[in-house]
């Protein structure tokens, strides 16, 4: 395995540090979703099955429906019925400023929590447990991350991916071009023009018990 990664939803510091039992602090976020009975909830287009829009442009995913039930149990909490939620789309580069810089209240997606963005923002419980894998063509002769040599690897920019890609190419030595995409659809892209030839392979992310080869 490249790296297990734990998924979290991000949130702002003070959306978490409270509760019923407490007085709401007066500049805080959660102040400001009890008054105006509306959440701002950042969430990702294209991270299936987190956190996506659906055949209808809305969103959806097993991430968002989390972050539903969070906005559920905060009315609960502080007698506020019908909280609104307000979407707000952010890509892999601006979800966590997103949160920091106040466009949104929280974040829906497939966040891995590490110790850097948590000096940004904070982050719930874990919901999910993944790796980063490879995906390669069925006819390429790939077993292991080290037979990929010299080849070229499309990952998202600014993602735990990348990062492990990256990390292994410099541990094994192993002169991988690392070609960066804004996301998914781009790296497919990518990949479907050339998985043959000069891009055998695109790094992402599935359930942790499967292998960090896989063939497509």
């Amino acid at each position: 395995m490249l790296r297990f990664a734990i998924l979290s939803l991000a949130f702002f510091a003070s959306l978490v540090n409270a509760s019923a039992q407490t007085p709401i602090p007066s500049d805080s976020r959660l102040k400001s979703i009890v008054d105006n009975k509306t959440i701002r909830i950042a969430y990702r287009t294209d991270a299936t099955p987190f956190s996506f829009k659906n055949q209808n442009g809305e969103p959806a995913g097993f991430s968002l429906e989390l972050c539903q039930l969070v906005t559920k149990s905060i009315g609960q909490q502080f007698g506020v019925s019908d909280i609104k939620i307000e979407w707000v789309p952010v890509t892999v580069r601006t979800r966590f400023s997103a949160i920091s810089s106040g466009q949104a209240d929280m974040e829906c997606g497939s966040s891995t929590i590490t110790l850097g963005r948590m000096k940004e923002v904070d982050f719930s419980n874990i919901t999910f447990v993944e790796s980063t894998g490879v995906v390669v063509a069925r006819a390429a002769n790939f077993h292991s991350f080290t037979d990929m040599a010299e080849k070229k690897i499309a990952v998202v920019a600014g993602t735990t991916n990348e990062a492990a890609v990256n990390e292994q190419n410099r541990a094994h030595d192993l002169k991988i071009t690392v070609v960066t995409v804004k996301d998914r659809e781009e790296a497919s892209m990518h990949w479907s023009r050339a998985k043959l030839t000069d891009m055998p392979a695109i790094s992402c992310s599935w359930s942790a018990r499967r292998p960090n080869i896989r063939k497509h």
